[in-house]
Parts: structure tokens; C-alpha cells; sequence
């Protein structure tokens, strides 16, 4: 019976303190290296959605501009309904203008797509150190007025870094300042404009944006630049119509001549 004992005795000894302790160490590793394993893994994913987040802003506001601009519009007159007024104080550009970029409230309505558009550059809220894009939409033409209340803006964002819009005649020479109403560039409106920026996320990583707008209405479409060339046109005509009187009367008079 004291031999029995024994020997089961013997068969049920536990773990030593070093089998313990190894167990222990190797389950720490495996725990460590899963650890580090998702955290890296969350982070890439976070990092991934961020950067997506990010191009998917950068490209809507890229678009917003360019077809804002692709649509902008003057006609020359007198009570200077339209307009075109960019200035860049301190690297924050103010962009007014009018255009064809009205999207109707409602697929019936009876709306004008001509509209009067203002882009503006302010402060982030609160700590941060990004600046906020702003944009307002008129729809109706109501001449230029300068924009100092923030009522009727729409925040595109707040993550921006820095913003440049330039116009150009040529391609060549490209302006951050104009206005339709001042001697330089009087009536006038550009060929192409250049919108470059930067977003930055709340870890400091940021995104360059670019963008060219070609600007099909770039002719003034005044009335009188109209009625020039109606009028010139109308005096081709009557030369014609006089050159072609004179070869029938120097045709009749050398039929009588043969006569």
C-alpha cells in the first residue's frame, strides 16, 4: 500500500520554477511580437485612411475650383454686373467672380445658371495652426461688393496649409492680384488660371495639390465688341455690294462702248 502511494506520489509532481519561468518568457515573446504586430498594422491602416481622406478632399476641392473657374464669365457694361477681383494678402488669396456655375435647387427649377462666387482664405478654430478654405455662391448677379461679414460661406476645409491661385494671359506671366476694374486690367479676364495647395493632417504629413483651368469665355463679351464687329462686317458687305455696282456699270458702259 506505502509503495502504491509512492508511486503515484511521484507521477503527479507539478512544474519546477525554471519550467515555469520559461513558459512565461516565451508566452511574453509571442505576446510582444503579436503586440507589435497589430499596432503596425492598425497604423498602416490609420495612415492609409488618413492619406485617402486626405486625396479625396485635396481632389473635390481641386475640381471645385477648376470648374468654378472654367465657367467664369464678363460682359462689359454699364452697370458692371459682372466681375473679377483675386488679391493674395499674406499668402491667404481672395478669389471673386462671377460665372455659369449655378447648380439649380431642384431638377424643375426655374433658376439662371449664372451666379456670383466668393473663395476665401481665414484662420483655423481654435489651436490649430491650418487654414480654413471658404466658398459662397450667390445665385443671382448683383455687381462686386466687398466680402467682410462670413455669413453664407461653406468651410471646403480646414487642414489647409497653404493655398496659391494665379491667372494668366499667355501661359507665361501668371498674376496672384486682378481686377476686371482697374486700369491694368481693365475689362478684362485670363486664359488660364493655376491653383496650387497643400493639406495637412493632424500629424503634420501633407499632400500637394495642382490643377490648370483652361477659360473658354476668356473674350470679352461686351455689346460694343459686338457691335464693332456687326458693324464691320456690314461695311465689308457694303464694299462688296459697291465693288460689284461698279463692275456692272463698267460692264454696261463697255456694251455701249461696242455698240
Amino acid at each position: 500500500m506505502s509503495i502504491s502511494t509512492h508511486s503515484l506520489r511521484k507521477n503527479q509532481r507539478g512544474f519546477t520554477l525554471i519550467e515555469l519561468m520559461m513558459a512565461v518568457l516565451i508566452l511574453a515573446v509571442i505576446g510582444s511580437y503579436t503586440g507589435s504586430t497589430l499596432f503596425a498594422t492598425f497604423r498602416t491602416h490609420r495612415l492609409i485612411e488618413e492619406k485617402t481622406n486626405m486625396n479625396d478632399v485635396g481632389t473635390a476641392i481641386s475640381l471645385r475650383l477648376s470648374e468654378d473657374l472654367s465657367q467664369l464669365f464678363f460682359v462689359e457694361s454699364y452697370q458692371k454686373l459682372t466681375y473679377l477681383k483675386l488679391t493674395d494678402t499674406g499668402g491667404r488669396p481672395t478669389l471673386q467672380l462671377t460665372a455659369f456655375s449655378h447648380a439649380p435647387s431642384s431638377p424643375g427649377a426655374r433658376e439662371s445658371d449664372e451666379c456670383e462666387l466668393t473663395y476665401k482664405v481665414d484662420t483655423g478654430s481654435g489651436e490649430a495652426k491650418t487654414l480654413r478654405l471658404l466658398r459662397k455662391e450667390q445665385p443671382y448677379l448683383d455687381g462686386f461688393s466687398e466680402e467682410n461679414d462670413m455669413e453664407g460661406f461653406t468651410q471646403l476645409t480646414d487642414r489647409l496649409s497653404q493655398i496659391t491661385i494665379e491667372l494668366s494671359e499667355d501661359g507665361q506671366t501668371w498674376q496672384t492680384a486682378w481686377d476686371s476694374a482697374s486700369p491694368a486690367f481693365m475689362n478684362k479676364i485670363p486664359k488660364l488660371a493655376r491653383i496650387t495647395f497643400e493639406l495637412e493632417n493632424e500629424d503634420g504629413k501633407k499632400q500637394f495639390f495642382e490643377s490648370f483651368v483652361e477659360i473658354p469665355l476668356s473674350e470679352n463679351l461686351s455689346m460694343s465688341s459686338q457691335t464693332t464687329a456687326s458693324q464691320g462686317n456690314s461695311s465689308q458687305n457694303g464694299q462688296s455690294g459697291s465693288g460689284a455696282q461698279n463692275n456692272n456699270q463698267n460692264n454696261s458702259g463697255e456694251q455701249n462702248t461696242n455698240e
